[in-house]
């Protein structure tokens, strides 16, 4: 298993903003999870996928981060319910989608353009037009860390909301995925063209984090942001987007303290003028105080 001490946390993320962490861990095989409580020991840990939707502070993190990015790769399975894609965590959903195309596999277009891995799709139950991943899952496999033991989880056991699973307990990962791939589209190509051509113009390519709060029940969070006349705004290096609204995005070298005064002004405006409190979706992570990081006890 790969292993760098001191290692930097921003070119992990897609905001490129982050301070450095004791120690990171690529798993690779089965194996090496196994081998994650040895490791870690008792120091505090933190499972991390594509880095698409956490902003980092700036300071060095005395903690161990365990990087997901080497544990990929999608096979195709014939099981009783159909064809299905059995897909590790650490897979790229750009890769996937590829897959897909190549696969002509129904229903799966809408992920076309998200940032991120297919584990952290799972966590965060990723979709878009109404359309979430939990809709394909037929089961996953968490690994334990507390019990250093492979979970398998059916779908009745997968709990999930807008933009959150509710199934994962403290020191749990989702290690693979298992989609629905029963059904066939010979125009998904197509359709995954189409998502990926209307994203880019509709979002910004600067790095950042992809939407920064969660939609309301009523009206996207871009629009009230953009109704508050913030769009363009800048703190430092890091400015809400002229694109979208609901984007912040790193303009070069901007800050967690940039990227955070942006977030709390937006918060601010939108709840003095429409009585709202928009909802980060994006993880803030100052410091190891928060609530992802994890201790394994003994």
């Amino acid at each position: 298993m790969l292993q760098k001490i001191n290692e930097p946390l921003a070119p992990y993320t897609t905001y490129k903003i982050g301070g450095t962490c004791a120690l990171m861990l690529f798993p690779e095989q089965l194996d090496d999870f196994y081998a994650l409580p040895s490791l870690v020991g008792d120091q505090l840990c933190f499972w991390m996928g594509g880095g698409a939707n956490i902003l980092f502070g700036n300071g060095r993190f005395d903690a161990v981060v365990i990087n997901m990015s080497h544990w990929r790769g999608i096979e195709l399975q014939e099981t009783p319910h159909g064809r299905a894609a059995y897909v590790r965590a650490g897979t790229q959903l750009a890769e996937f989608v590829e897959w897909v195309r190549d696969h002509a596999v129904a229903d799966l277009d809408y992920l076309a353009g998200i940032p991120g891995t297919v584990g952290g799709a799972v966590y965060m139950n990723a979709g878009a037009w109404r359309r979430y991943i939990e809709g394909q899952i037929w089961g996953a496999e968490v690994y334990d860390m507390t019990t250093n033991q492979i979970i398998t989880l059916k779908r009745e056991d997968m709990v999930f909301e807008y933009r959150k699973q509710k199934f994962l307990r403290p020191g749990q990962i989702v290690l693979s995925a298992t989609l629905d791939a029963s059904r066939q589209d010979s125009e998904i190509g197509a359709k995954i063209d189409a998502i990926i051509e209307k994203r880019c113009g509709k979002h910004p390519q600067d790095p950042s984090c992809g939407s920064v709060f969660k939609n309301p029940p009523d009206q996207p969070a871009g629009q009230l942001i953009e109704a508050c006349g913030l769009r363009g705004s800048r703190v430092g290096n890091a400015q809400i987007a002229e694109k979208h609204a609901n984007f912040i995005i790193n303009l070069g070298g901007a800050t967690f303290d940039d990227v955070h005064a942006l977030i709390l002004l937006a918060q601010q405006k939108v709840r003095d003028k429409f009585k709202i409190t928009l909802e980060p979706e994006v993880r803030i992570i100052p410091d190891t105080s928060h609530k992802l990081f994890y201790r394994r006890a003994g």
